[in-house]
């Protein structure tokens, strides 16, 4: 029962932490829209994971962004990271003490990303650390799917003269759905994965003149599984269409308009 509690604890301080960031970025910042900036932003990317091993997965990414109104080169990036599941760690653990499987979702995860930036500007390098948690509700199972991700990053470049460190907060609502379709080539039915999706993130930055919010993202869109035509592997390959509105809390605020087209298939 101690282990329970304690999970539940943990789960309940993720959501605190989200819900409790959120209020304080509409407490303590708030911000004249009269005097924001406004401008577009394109994300354009792929990415591909694989299962190393049992509960653990590696994921290779590349993306390009463009600024200025979808005008001009921002960045582009390539990230590797790793996930491990610790569903199993837990449940045995409960095992042992008699207690019964858990269904909520525990993964811890980190990564490394290399950003080439325009020429106005230093490239840059980041590493950070994720710990996720998916609860499970039996009611709500096949309607929707809840996520709270809480992740530490840190920001810098070669000569170490810009760095940048921050929590992030993000919590996500997932509608997963199943699209029936028939292969005319295989003439058989397929079920494919479709997913419209919310998330809201919040950025805290650590300073040494004062912690303070950076600004928060709201975004929504559409994820829906490519069907396998013609190919011989069954891997997942996953289109993701998605638009987000990014705003700054500084004293000079910017707020961006991002459209995203996301690719990604796993092995």
């Amino acid at each position: 029962m101690f282990m329970l509690s304690l999970y539940r604890k943990i789960g309940f301080v993720c959501c605190l932490l989200f819900v409790c960031s959120t209020i304080t970025a509409q407490t303590e910042n708030a911000i004249d829209e009269t005097k924001t900036f406004h401008s577009w932003t394109a994300w354009l990317g792929i990415d591909t994971s694989y299962e190393l091993f049992d509960n653990f997965t590696v994921e290779l990414s590349n993306q390009f962004r463009f600024d200025q109104n979808l005008t001009s080169f921002k960045s582009n990036f390539t990230q590797i990271s790793g996930t491990y599941k610790l569903d199993d760690i837990i449940n045995n653990i409960r095992k042992k003490r008699d207690q019964q499987k858990t269904k909520n979702s525990w993964r811890i995860g980190g990564g490394y990303r290399y950003v080439i930036r325009d020429r106005y500007s230093q490239n840059t390098q980041r590493v950070y650390a994720d710990l996720t948690f998916k609860p499970h509700i039996e009611a709500l199972k096949d309607v929707l799917e809840l996520g709270f991700r809480n992740r530490y990053q840190h920001d810098f470049t070669w000569n170490r003269q810009r760095s940048r460190t921050l929590w992030r907060s993000k919590m996500s609502v997932k509608f997963p759905l199943k699209v029936e379709t028939r292969d005319p080539f295989k003439d058989k039915k397929q079920k494919l994965d479709l997913t419209p999706f919310f998330a809201a993130e919040y950025f805290y930055q650590f300073h040494y003149e004062g912690n303070q919010g950076s600004r928060y993202r709201f975004q929504t869109g559409l994820s829906f599984e490519l069907p396998n035509l013609l190919m011989v592997s069954e891997n997942k390959r996953i289109i993701t269409f998605k638009y987000a509105f990014q705003h700054s809390l500084n004293d000079d605020p910017e707020a961006d308009h991002i459209i995203a087209l996301l690719y990604s298939f796993s092995f």
